[in-house]
């Protein structure tokens, strides 16, 4: 990935961007219709399966069939059909050549299909021009495949850094004996429980981590408000979602971890550096576990008033053997 050096939104180019895309209404159909593709080029090549590498090792399979590396890896291209930046990429290639594919809010589908199926595209006036084809787009010598591989790979990386800075801290904080173990790229139990790394106890009971990134934090009342998380889903109970949530620190919170319980998680809005109103996660003080941030008892939201320091200790001692 040494080549992936512009950022996913420079690469995905204008008028369709991550922000406006996200208007569209079919997008299911869409990402539907781009997983199909891949298919269409890895089946044939016995590269579409639901056992990585990975998960063969670990006697698990991945969430649903996908493509492999030559590697037997699980590949990138699995996130096509849920990836904004790769979505707006593929209307924009089109909107080069002034064909817009997008009627009325929606993708239209069949001139979509048509043109990367057959490589192109005929007017009303009976008009025909060259377009990319799904070839061009997901097959490994295709013209457009590194810019997919590194659209992907641009907004994956930094979750990937956060997992394994997350892992080496709870390794580093855990007074609990057992083994820590990663999820598989894929599999079930991360994409569906929504578990990126797992603790397994001696007794063979387990513990699972949903690990995200934050840029801020502060103290609202009784709850505690996290920021710059990218998408702020919540989680079901265990034992059908994570046991706990590891934010690890980006920008002024570098290097910088906090743990809360998955109890009683809600969402809630912040504002980002830009000023813009986003998703954030709200956790009572009660579901504190551990943190390692300097002066966090200091960070009180806009007009609350007091700090938490008392509270914080307390709530810490109380929990922090639960790791």
């Amino acid at each position: 990935m040494d080549n992936c050096t512009k950022s996913s939104g420079a690469i995905a180019g204008k008028p369709w961007t991550f922000s406006n895309i996200q208007r569209l209404g079919n997008l299911f159909d869409f990402g539907t219709l781009l997983l199909e593709y891949t298919k269409d080029i890895y089946e044939p090549l016995d590269r579409w399966s639901n056992v990585s590498l990975c998960t063969e090792k670990k006697g698990t399979t991945t969430y649903r069939y996908g493509v492999l590396n030559d590697d037997r890896t699980w590949s990138l291209l699995n996130k096509v059909d849920n990836h904004l930046f790769v979505f707006a990429y593929i209307l924009n290639k089109f909107k080069e050549l002034d064909i817009d594919v997008v009627k009325d809010n929606l993708v239209d589908i069949d001139i979509l299909s048509v043109g990367m199926e057959t490589g192109q595209y005929s007017d009303n006036e009976g008009n025909t021009v060259g377009v990319p084809t799904k070839e061009d787009f997901f097959s490994e010598d295709g013209m457009y495949y590194n810019d997919i591989i590194c659209m992907i790979y641009g907004t994956t990386k930094k979750g990937d850094e956060t997992e394994n800075k997350a892992m080496k801290y709870l390794k580093s904080i855990s007074v609990i004996s057992g083994e820590w173990e990663g999820m598989c790229p894929g599999d079930t139990t991360d994409v569906k429980k929504g578990i990126d790394i797992i603790q397994i106890l001696d007794d063979g009971k387990t513990q699972g981590f949903q690990v995200k990134p934050f840029d801020g934090i502060c103290f609202d009342h009784n709850d505690f408000i996290v920021s710059g998380v990218g998408n702020a889903k919540i989680y079901r109970q265990p034992p059908n979602g994570p046991d706990y949530f590891v934010f690890g620190g980006q920008g002024e919170f570098s290097n910088s971890f906090i743990i809360f319980k998955n109890y009683d998680v809600r969402n809630t809005t912040s504002k980002n550096r830009w000023g813009k109103s986003v998703k954030a996660y709200k956790f009572p003080k009660s579901s504190i576990i551990k943190h390692s941030i300097n002066g966090i008892e200091k960070m009180v939201c806009g007009n609350s008033k007091g700090g938490l320091n008392e509270l914080n200790e307390w709530y810490i001692f109380k929990n922090k053997d639960l790791i």
